[in-house]
């Protein structure tokens, strides 16, 4: 991250400035680029739009909200990096609370069948 970037998140999120490099950062950015299959820049793109996600426990908070998603609309692992390349706001929703009432509220509102639906999503 170049020096105004990383201003902009600690300005952003100062909270970032109580997290350990090694404990909570460096572990966190590793497992999720390992199960998005991530490169460095798209890596990078996703932190600087959701500075929030160096926060998160991976397997506390990403991994089942990943899986989750990714089973409720049969997402391949290329669809699911792609939709979370696209919005990783997604990492930061409750599967429960947030992502599953709107896609029920998407596919009844357009009258989707699940193919659809997933579409609608990855598109």
């Amino acid at each position: 991250l170049s020096d105004e970037q990383l201003r902009k998140m600690v300005v952003a999120k100062p909270q970032l400035l109580g997290l350990s490099f090694k404990s909570n950062i460096c572990p966190t950015l590793a497992a999720l680029q390992e199960r998005l299959s991530l490169s460095d820049e798209q890596l990078k793109k996703l932190v600087i739009k959701t500075p929030q996600v160096l926060g998160y426990s991976f397997e506390s908070n990403m991994c089942p909200t990943l899986a989750k998603f990714q089973e409720r609309l049969l997402l391949s692992n290329e669809q699911l990096r792609k939709v979370v390349a696209r919005a990783p706001q997604v990492l930061d929703y409750s599967f429960e609370n947030k992502i599953c009432p709107s896609l029920a509220a998407i596919q009844a509102r357009l009258s989707l069948n699940e193919d659809q639906l997933r579409k609608v999503v990855v598109a």
